[in-house]
């Protein structure tokens, strides 16, 4: 089955976000640094010390990201907004999750119940990222 995965790009601190992420949702992450390419052409030195790709791996949920390598063109949307989706069932996690990515960061809109039978908040985290977490409810209720 395919799936979409988000791709966050970082300045510099890919690793210290992608930890963090790590902190915030378990699982396992796999980095490769610039300097880590064996085999491949030297790396400039204005990407030594940059990651390269990292991939956070828990359960079904699935980070990647790198630092953008020097001269990297960047999109005119930056990093996206991404969405967390949980159901009812994980409502503590989810709750968990907001709380430790809002840390350091701001909140634009406070996880809470909404008209639409939800609960939802949006967040800013402290590298920039964007981030909306929903805790859905069953349909048939």
């Amino acid at each position: 089955m395919a799936t979409v995965n988000p791709y966050l790009f970082f300045d510099g601190n890919a690793l210290e976000a992608m930890t963090f992420y790590k902190d915030v949702f378990g699982g396992e992450l796999n980095t490769m640094g610039y300097d880590d390419m064996s085999g491949e052409s030297e790396v400039p030195i204005e990407n030594a010390g940059r990651l390269m790709h990292a991939d956070l791996t828990s359960g079904d949920i699935r980070v990647l990201a790198s630092d953008s390598p020097k001269g990297f063109d960047r999109t005119p949307f930056g990093n996206p907004e991404l969405c967390v989706n949980a159901d009812i069932s994980e409502e503590e996690a989810a709750r968990g999750w907001f709380e430790a990515l809002s840390a350091g960061g701001s909140v634009k809109q406070p996880l809470e119940k909404m008209f639409w039978g939800d609960h939802f908040g949006q967040l800013t985290d402290k590298f920039g990222v964007q981030w909306m977490v929903n805790i859905g409810v069953p349909r048939d209720q």
